[in-house]
């Protein structure tokens, strides 16, 4: 992929014999008209992205994690991870749905008929805002399983100390988030002129390119479409070349001692006595310095907003599943809102009447399950030896992983590999170019490091 870059590529030629032409892809797109603008919308739809999407699954995992109900704490859960499994293709068809101009949802609330995917300037909002709806429940999971390891203790004794609901949360739970939250956000960071090729592709309009042009599709058009094979992996390196710097500037860069620990309290609730408690809350109570609102107060706020994150995100599938039962034209008419209108099942009997969607269904779960178990098994085969501290060259080969996950080949030269490979329609091209997935690997490797104590270790090599 790296020296791809570097040669005029012929495939009559073959790699070895195409000429090489050193920076001359590098200068073309650099100077180029197309330059300035997919840096840019690139560059905006990450810089918007990292900030929208980057802090709402932080802000719901310090949203669920104090709501006390359990069982409705699961609901919500379960709910917002619902959006993460639907595939782009059917995302992009919700959004086009909710967004078209005779009926579109939105429309419908804002009383308004406009296209807004023809609108540039609407692009980025559609994209990020759709993002957020499918990806922040997802993304709370390592969110909820940190703040689940806080010492119990720190609430009880913040609690008769009289901290208030969030005052809790930003002396225990925020502090007690921001190593993992460093790290996702250099991991993120590192990724900060990627933007998802599928998503993008399905949304863009002639209209609206002076916005969704992005270096991926910029890619895929003149690499698959044009077969400028060179010229194509010039701009993904280039690309990847950014990304590295920013990941390095990330991870340097950031201060030392940001591993801030939650506050410590001289005395926990539980080494005090029931007088002291007592006399504590009665003295704070009488003095007014039982700041922020109280618990009953803060309960009745957590319900509410975990009912409008369940309603903002429960709605659009419902929407989606009486849109499915009802007349097509009701629906794009706008008269389909809270219950299906015109009843009718003549979509699924189209869809299962079709003999390829059955094909595509089956191979679907057999691709699902085999991936899934080819990724567990090389994950864990890969993350455990990297636990190992004793392991030889294991800093080589962590730095190694680490290198791949943000400098690729790019989509280019991959093809071309699968190609010549011998892969194309198998279905290993589908698991064997991202076997690994480095970030969950990390992640895995970190979890054997911290979880595994070093006496069990020792005593099993006994």
């Amino acid at each position: 992929g790296v020296l791809l870059a570097f040669k005029d590529y012929k495939p009559l030629l073959g790699f070895a014999d195409s000429q090489w032409v050193g920076l001359r892809h590098f200068k073309d797109f650099l100077s180029g008209p197309f330059f300035g603008r997919t840096v840019r919308n690139t560059f905006m739809l990450n810089i918007w992205g990292l900030a929208f999407g980057f802090t709402s699954p932080i802000l719901l995992a310090l949203l669920l994690n104090e709501v006390k109900a359990m069982r409705y704490k699961k609901i919500v859960q379960t709910i917002t991870y619902m959006p993460h499994f639907i595939s782009p293709v059917v995302i992009c068809g919700m959004i086009r749905i909710f967004l078209s101009p005779p009926g579109g949802l939105i429309n419908l609330i804002a009383g308004t008929s406009i296209d807004f995917l023809t609108e540039s300037s609407a692009f980025r909002t559609i994209y990020i805002a759709s993002g957020i709806w499918q990806d922040a429940g997802w993304g709370i999971i390592i969110y909820m399983a940190t703040l689940a390891n806080i010492d119990t203790s720190l609430y009880e004794a913040a609690k008769v100390d009289g901290a208030s609901l969030f005052q809790r949360i930003r002396h225990i739970d925020i502090p007690g988030l921001t190593s993992i939250m460093v790290l996702n956000l250099i991991m993120s960071a590192g990724s900060l002129m990627n933007v998802g090729f599928e998503k993008v592709w399905l949304l863009q309009t002639d209209l609206n390119k002076a916005t969704s042009d992005v270096i991926s599709v910029y890619v895929y058009q003149q690499g698959i479409e044009n077969a400028k094979y060179s010229y194509s992996t010039a701009v993904g390196l280039f690309n990847t070349v950014i990304n590295i710097s920013s990941c390095c500037f990330w991870s340097t860069g950031w201060p030392d001692g940001y591993q801030t620990k939650p506050v410590s309290y001289k005395k926990s609730a539980v080494s005090r006595s029931s007088a002291e408690m007592e006399e504590t809350m009665r003295t704070k109570t009488k003095s007014g310095k039982l700041s922020g609102f109280s618990e009953k107060t803060s309960d009745i706020i957590l319900v509410a907003v975990c009912a409008v994150v369940l309603f903002l995100v429960a709605y659009p599938l419902y929407y989606v599943l009486i849109a499915s039962v009802s007349d097509p034209y009701d629906v794009f008419a706008g008269k389909t809102f809270l219950l299906p209108s015109q009843f009718t099942l003549d979509g699924y009997k189209a869809v299962f009447a079709e003999p390829q969607i059955v094909t595509g269904l089956f191979n679907s779960f057999k691709y699902t399950i085999i991936g899934t178990v080819f990724s567990v098994v090389v994950l864990y085969l890969t993350a455990y030896p990297l636990s190992i501290k004793g392991l030889p060259g294991r800093k080589f080969l962590s730095i190694f992983f680490i290198i791949t996950m943000y400098f690729g080949g790019g989509m280019v030269p991959t093809y071309l590999i699968v190609k010549h490979t011998g892969l194309i329609n198998n279905m290993w091209a589908l698991f064997l170019p991202g076997g690994v997935a480095v970030g969950n690997m990390i992640i895995v490797r970190n979890f054997f490091e911290n979880s595994i104590p070093k006496e069990m270790i020792e005593a099993a090599d006994i």
